[in-house]
């Protein structure tokens, strides 16, 4: 994509760059020739307010948000955003705050997906809190996903998620007990991870594996695709490590889109089963929005998304969690005025790609990124973005 973009920039015609993509690959001229049109078309439309909308983000954007069930875990692992750890000193709210918290939830979520995610730290901690999470906001019609490591996964919880019509999605970050353990710290997690993932196979569930790519596994994407297709996944993502919280402590690396784009495309180009099974990768999303001239202005934090803690405790996201971002706490009847009204949403809403520094303003393809990741920008020095305490 690099090629075509900056051969376009050149003034280049379609037919040049044809040529010189079919002297180093060996697709027909006709996709070649589809793929390069698609990606000037991309380029075109990012390029011209009056074919694309680029209206900004208010608070009626809201798709998709995450609670946090509980901020205790079974694991220990070396990159968690969030801290969590095998310990019982958290402040949770109880079954009826969640369930207020969902009810209050399905006011603002109001744009497709209309996705609500149960997280932690481990859900599956707390499973009768879970439980009337998922059947609480199944009955104001969200869509739902559990995010889990999978290790505290038995048949009667399976047979709920599947009846409940839940996308569970697993953690699982190598192919062998000991790649998987650089990020989850045990080897015996991979065992009891893929048993995990077989029990919710073999219920019917929906399951998707996620694997977080970092420098010390990213060789294994080919593996781990085969391994989740072998055992009946549905779903396969990679998603590159956040640089935040625990994985700066551990000087864990992440992986350049490049290197995860070219190995993840490489594994998938001639396979239908394996394309489908990744298409909520951020290379099949990307792939989809060059298709449909689709230019991203913004990450979702205090947009799209928003994150609420296992105490009542509000955030922008998953990746702008803790003291310094809390936005406000939850109560009876108050995440409508919070999530409309909080200054520093407010702010986080007038950040777009082309805007929000210098570097991303001049890159040439900020709008297949959107200026990526916030809280991880902010992490790594980009404190000036925000207003945030």
């Amino acid at each position: 994509m690099g090629m075509v973009v900056d051969s376009f920039h050149n003034n280049q015609e379609n037919d040049v760059i044809i040529k010189q993509l079919l002297n180093i690959t060996d697709h027909p001229e006709e996709e070649v020739r589809s793929y390069v049109e698609n990606v000037v078309r991309a380029i075109q439309g990012i390029s011209d307010d009056n074919l694309i909308n680029t209206t900004k983000p208010n608070a009626d954007s809201l798709s998709m948000a995450t609670i946090n069930v509980t901020d205790n875990c079974n694991l220990d692992c070396r990159h968690c955003y969030a801290g969590s750890r095998n310990i019982e000193r958290y402040e949770e709210m109880n079954i009826e705050e969640i369930e207020n918290a969902v009810l209050q939830l399905s006011g603002i979520v109001k744009q497709q997906p209309r996705l609500l995610i149960f997280s932690g730290g481990e859900p599956l901690l707390r499973k009768e809190k879970l439980k009337a999470g998922i059947r609480k906001a199944n009955s104001v019609g969200f869509n739902v996903r559990l995010n889990t490591n999978g290790i505290l996964i038995e048949e009667e919880l399976a047979n709920f998620l599947c009846e409940n019509n839940v996308l569970t999605q697993v953690s699982l970050d190598g192919a062998d007990p000991k790649t998987n353990a650089i990020l989850r710290g045990e080897e015996g997690a991979f065992e009891e991870t893929i048993e995990g993932i077989k029990i919710l196979v073999n219920s019917g569930c929906s399951v998707r594996i996620s694997m977080t790519l970092h420098s010390g596994n990213k060789h294994q994407i080919p593996d781990l695709l085969n391994l989740a297709l072998e055992i009946g996944a549905e779903q396969f993502i990679t998603s590159s490590l956040v640089g935040i919280g625990r994985a700066l402590e551990n000087d864990i690396r992440p992986v350049e889109f490049a290197d995860e784009f070219t190995m993840l495309f490489n594994e998938i180009r001639d396979n239908k089963r394996k394309q489908e099974m990744t298409s909520s990768t951020l290379l099949g999303e990307t792939i989809a929005a060059i298709r449909n001239g689709i230019r991203f202005v913004y990450c979702g934090s205090g947009c799209s998304t928003l994150c609420l803690g296992a105490d009542g405790s509000l955030y922008p996201c998953i990746n702008l969690v803790g003291g310094r971002y809390l936005v406000g706490r939850l109560n009876s009847n108050n995440l409508r005025d919070i999530w409309i009204n909080n200054k520093e949403l407010i702010e986080l809403r007038k950040l777009d790609v082309s805007s929000m520094n210098l570097q991303c303003g001049k890159c040439k393809f900020r709008h297949f990124c959107g200026g990526y990741c916030r809280g991880e920008t902010i992490a790594g020095g980009g404190e000036d973005l925000l207003s945030l305490h």
